[in-house]
């Protein structure tokens, strides 16, 4: 329960109403670099499209975070449960 919200590659703010706690969840083809978690539940955010790689973010629940300028945007994330 809650929302998931993040930016676009072109401003625009997308709001997810209780994502799923199954599977990988993609962030739209150039990803994004700023998520703000308002759920229930914590989140790993990735780099890759499949919800794999080194070194996933973890995001716990009413929290935001921002990467650096310079970082690649995450591009899919999963939820934790």
């Amino acid at each position: 329960m809650g929302t998931l919200t993040y930016e676009t590659e072109r401003d625009l703010v997308i709001t997810v109403t209780s994502p799923s706690v199954n599977g990988c969840h993609l962030l739209g083809p150039a990803g994004t670099r700023k998520v703000e978690n308002r759920t229930l539940n914590d989140i790993q955010m990735y780099r890759t499209r499949d919800c794999t790689g080194e070194d996933p973010i973890y995001i716990a629940t009413n929290t935001t975070n921002e990467i650096a300028p310079d970082s690649l945007p995450w591009r899919s994330y999963s939820v934790v449960h």
